[in-house]
């Protein structure tokens, strides 16, 4: 039983770990997206792309999308694509759920 309990409060640890680097990483990339870098690259690929959304193609692009998050924060821009709300909506439901916003036009 003592076992199980340490092995439990390591378990704990290592969640809580995960759970504060996670937070972390989302105060980071919410910066990220209101600094005058990410503000660039939104403007070059949405002007690349023509405002068009590049997932259905049928309604105007206003937020940019990562294809990937292997270089956020110095991401070269064909690893963003121009969408729409709906298109980045669907992309990312669960980001909705969990209160994170989905950057569409930089304030």
């Amino acid at each position: 039983m003592h076992k199980m309990s340490r092995r439990k409060k390591m378990e704990q640890k290592r969640k809580d770990e995960r759970e504060e680097k996670n937070i972390e990483w989302w105060a980071k990339y919410n910066t990220y997206l209101k600094s005058f870098k990410w503000r660039d690259k939104r403007l070059r690929v949405l002007k690349r792309d023509n405002h068009e959304c590049k997932a259905c193609c049928r309604r105007d692009a206003v937020a940019v999308h990562h294809l990937t998050y292997d270089r956020v924060f110095d991401e070269p821009l064909y690893d963003l694509v121009s969408i729409c709300e709906t298109c980045h909506e669907a992309l990312h439901p669960h980001l909705k759920k969990s209160g994170h916003a989905l950057a569409a036009k930089p304030k």
